[in-house]
């Protein structure tokens, strides 16, 4: 290839090699030669953590370093056209023919200096097909082969092959078709209920950006949020999600409908730009629905930012009546650290901590811990991924608040699951219901009061709640089933059932009941049964309306 043009030639002073601009001139001018085209091809290098080599070692080494990776390119491709196209990458023109052996013999020429830096050379290869016929085009492929490397340090160099052609293509048709997807609806948000760990009602739902394309059909958001995120544009797909819920949140109200609160997830680039908080207000406000019926959710990527940026958009959120939650807790490094340096009122537990946990102690210790960690801090609990009744059971046990998963509904269209067959919680019931959930049925100091009367007695515990002269047990613990089987019962909803006898036993506790609730104090009942004397503390908890919640905690104190 020693005759192809090279009258249009600018020259990078640092390296000797062409310029970008004059790479794109000559590159084009070989690509256009049917005569060669099929012999051709393109190679894109990239010095991975070169920067860490110019922070450790200075400006100046940096410098001659790619001097060197400038001659070496040019000594060993010296008839080919070679340009440095940005600080740290270079790509070349060049003969099929040993293609690879040439390429290892640059890379070779950098090991002396990676040292302590890891740095490495890495190389993308684009053999061009007839359909080809722009040269920057076949350069963003070999980049493409180039970036599949990154942090491989035992691989030089790699092909554009057909994984990174459908990647490629994949990635072009969502940044083309992205705006337009927007404005025709195509992309809108899929809904998946949060239940209420001990009444089975739907107390809210998550919101979830899905593409509907009238071409390719469904768009997965594996494929489209990373591609957003890349090109920093995600802001605009969680606004218009805000938008969309807004707007579904609105028709519902204005149909006299009982609208939910619904949480939206928000990006670590969100955090960056402008006021994102202003920004969902203003979404929130014109459309008419308080913002207490829409949550934010945030991950752990947030993090990695400024923390005192972070601190100041959260408190945002919260004072203009938001509530933000953590999402996936416990699947970063910072999980904990981000629990003592920001204030969250729901916290998402990610759904790995399910994984085997029926026969995974370790599992357990760690989703108790977690649950009555956030119960100390006043925070609330959703377990995400939740597939089978078993691990549902074990939730309310251990009083995770809400459960969410394929259990009750994968995500779908809005009027689809708005309409399912499970109950909605009533408005009002909702602060009711999570004062009940503050209490932790995993400690021995459920009510968090360090009453001493309280400390010294490990107690079986059940969540009662009185309506209307019918009690029912809202969610126990393991010990309280122990403790209902000692006293003769063969299960919790027998002992229910006595509870809504007339025996003296219920009577008895009823009329400790009403005096806890009068006097708003825990009340301490004695009654025998099958053989034993037992103690009953009744502590209350709240009420609204005709429902009134209390703490039972039992104790069995010796044989009569």
């Amino acid at each position: 290839m020693s005759d192809h043009s090279k009258d249009f030639e600018q020259i990078d002073e640092l390296t000797g090699l062409s310029t970008f601009t004059s790479f794109r001139v000559l590159a084009q001018d070989v690509l256009d030669d049917p005569t060669i085209r099929n012999d051709i091809a393109f190679v894109y290098f990239n010095v991975e953590n070169f920067r860490s080599y110019n922070e450790k070692y200075g400006f100046a080494a940096g410098s001659d370093c790619l001097r060197l990776i400038g001659q070496t390119i040019q000594a060993i491709f010296p008839q080919e056209i070679c340009s440095r196209v940005a600080t740290d990458h270079f790509c070349i023109v060049a003969d099929r023919n040993e293609i690879e052996e040439k390429i290892k013999q640059v890379c070779e020429e950098l090991r002396p200096f990676r040292m302590e830096t890891h740095m490495q050379l890495h190389a993308g290869i684009y053999f061009p097909n007839p359909d080809d016929f722009e040269c920057t085009l076949c350069m963003d492929k070999a980049k493409i082969a180039c970036d599949s490397l990154k942090h491989q340090y035992d691989s030089m160099f790699g092909y554009y092959d057909v994984k990174l052609d459908d990647e490629y293509q994949r990635t072009r048709y969502i940044i083309e078709h992205f705006d337009a997807a927007i404005e025709n609806g195509y992309i809108c948000a899929w809904f998946q209920p949060l239940v209420r760990s001990f009444t089975g009602e739907i107390s809210g739902y998550e919101a979830l950006a899905r593409w509907l394309d009238p071409d390719l059909g469904f768009i997965s958001p594996a494929d489209f949020v990373p591609v957003l995120e890349k090109y920093h544009i995600i802001r605009k797909l969680d606004l218009a999600v805000t938008q969309y819920v807004c707007n579904v949140q609105k028709k519902v109200m204005e149909s006299g409908g009982q609208i939910m609160p619904v949480s939206i997830n928000l990006s670590q680039q969100d955090f960056m730009g402008d006021d994102i908080v202003s920004e969902i207000d203003e979404i929130v406000l014109e459309s008419g629905i308080p913002p207490e019926y829409i949550n934010i959710e945030i991950t752990e990527s947030i993090f990695s930012i400024d923390s005192d940026r972070v601190t100041n958009i959260i408190d945002a959120f919260r004072l203009q009546g938001y509530e933000v939650w953590m999402d996936d807790f416990g699947s970063g490094y910072s999980s904990l650290n981000s629990m003592q340096k920001y204030t969250f009122d729901c916290l998402k537990l990610d759904m790995k901590f399910l994984a085997g946990f029926s026969h995974s102690r370790n599992s357990k210790i760690i989703i108790e811990s977690v649950i009555g960690m956030t119960k100390q801090l006043g925070i609330r609990t959703i377990a995400e991924g939740v597939e089978s009744e078993e691990e549902a059971e074990y939730l309310r046990q251990v009083g995770c608040d809400q459960i969410q998963g394929f259990l009750y509904s994968k995500p779908g269209p809005f009027d689809e699951v708005y309409n399912l067959d499970i109950p909605k919680e009533n408005t009002g019931l909702r602060k009711y219901h999570e004062k009940i959930g503050t209490i932790n049925l995993l400690s021995q100091d459920p009510l968090g009061k360090e009453d001493d009367a309280t400390k010294k007695i490990k107690f079986p515990m059940a969540l009662v709640e009185e309506h209307k002269g019918h009690l029912d047990i809202l969610t126990h613990n393991e010990s309280f089933t122990e403790y209902v089987s000692l006293l003769g019962f063969a299960s919790v909803n027998e002992a229910k059932d006595m509870l809504n006898s007339d025996s003296e036993n219920s009577i008895s506790v009823r009329d400790y009941m009403k005096s806890a609730l009068d006097n708003d104090r825990f009340e301490v009942c004695h009654y025998s049964r099958n053989g034993l004397r037992c103690t009953l503390q009744i502590n209350f908890i709240a009420n609204y309306r005709s429902r009134n919640a209390f703490l039972f905690l039992g104790l069995v104190a010796e044989s009569e």
